[in-house]
């Protein structure tokens, strides 16, 4: 038996990991505070074809923002409101209306790949609460970090690393054996 060879996914996401943690070092962030958010993005963007990283980071990118709007506010409500820090049923109440909020915004702007990041990023801000003390440079890193983890998973996926080709083998595919949902397109 032979172990398959490492191919050209796994090198560039192990890539794109170690520039993003390279890059919060050089943001001053170290041990726990170095976020694992630009890793975790840089893993889901990072796809077999250029195309489908763009379309995973589109949709990473738009959940995040759309999920920080609705955390910051979330954030900055429960600060105008200090009582809700001691009622935990109302507000986590609050916060399962947050994630509505989110989800349902994807659905209006029609990103629906873009829901359940939207939810995720969300309750990643709000979870904390009430021992966040600036809920903006909340938002703001969950956002810079997943800009970051975005842009290294798309510049590492699009530089080509040599490799052999394997002309010997060729692979077909009878399109009746496809199994398109609403969120694939089958080209002609």
């Amino acid at each position: 038996y032979r172990l398959p060879r490492i191919g050209q996914r796994i090198t560039k996401t192990a890539v794109a990991v170690f520039l993003c943690l390279l890059v919060c070092t050089l943001r001053g962030l170290e041990g726990m505070a170095m976020s694992a958010e630009s890793c975790i993005t840089a893993i889901i963007c990072m796809q077999p074809y250029v195309r489908d990283t763009r379309d995973y980071a589109f949709n990473r990118v738009a959940g995040t923002l759309i999920g920080s709007f609705w955390g910051l506010l979330f954030l900055l409500m429960c600060l105008f409101i200090p009582e809700l820090a001691g009622m935990k049923p109302l507000l986590y109440a609050m916060m399962g209306v947050g994630v509505m909020a989110s989800l349902y915004s994807t659905v209006v702007l029609r990103m629906p790949d873009a829901s359940s990041l939207a939810a995720i990023v969300f309750i990643c801000i709000v979870i904390a609460f009430p021992e966040i003390e600036s809920p903006l440079q909340q938002a703001f890193n969950r956002v810079l970090d997943v800009l970051l983890g975005t842009f290294i998973a798309i510049g590492v996926n699009v530089f080509r690393l040599p490799r052999d080709k394997n002309r010997d083998l060729v692979f077909f595919l009878r399109t009746k054996d496809l199994a398109p949902d609403r969120f694939s397109s089958i080209p002609s």
